[in-house]
């Protein structure tokens, strides 16, 4: 009679089970490859908004004074979107004032947005994230 805890298939279920939970599938948020451009929205640093811009599309309330520089560098965008892809998601509860929207646009026409604010605040496609002290100075570099 056949006893299922002598059969061979007991450990090579348990052993694909155990390899299957360890792997780590690490999908890029950013291709540099198929990004076609990065544009920037931002406040000038002069510009100190009296009410705090929790929402990130608000920045375009401030269209007037709000400026704009688009990115077709690939260095610079594949330098961007390896960043991009290292952020990790933040569990703090933080402080929302946005001044910078960053939308980066792929051949497919997918568009992400990154929203850049005060005290090092970064929220990717409106998850927030972990601070990334590169990200902010290339950025500020940019602008």
């Amino acid at each position: 009679m056949w006893n299922p805890n002598n059969h061979m298939i007991k450990p090579i279920f348990l052993l694909l089970l155990l390899l299957s939970t360890s792997c780590i599938i690490h999908e890029k948020k950013v291709d540099c490859n198929v990004v076609t451009n990065i544009t920037i929205y931002f406040l000038p640093k002069e510009i100190d908004p009296v009410i705090p811009i929790s929402d990130c599309n608000n920045i375009f309330k401030y269209e007037p004074v709000l400026g704009k520089i688009t990115i077709n560098d690939r260095k610079i965008i594949c330098e961007l979107a390896s960043i991009i892809n290292n952020l990790e998601i933040s569990t703090e509860e933080p402080y929302l004032d946005f001044r910078i929207r960053i939308i980066i646009e792929n051949k497919s026409g997918l568009i992400n947005y990154l929203c850049i604010g005060e005290d090092n605040l970064i929220a990717y496609d409106g998850v927030l994230m972990k601070n990334e002290l590169e990200l902010f100075s290339i950025i500020d570099k940019l602008l």
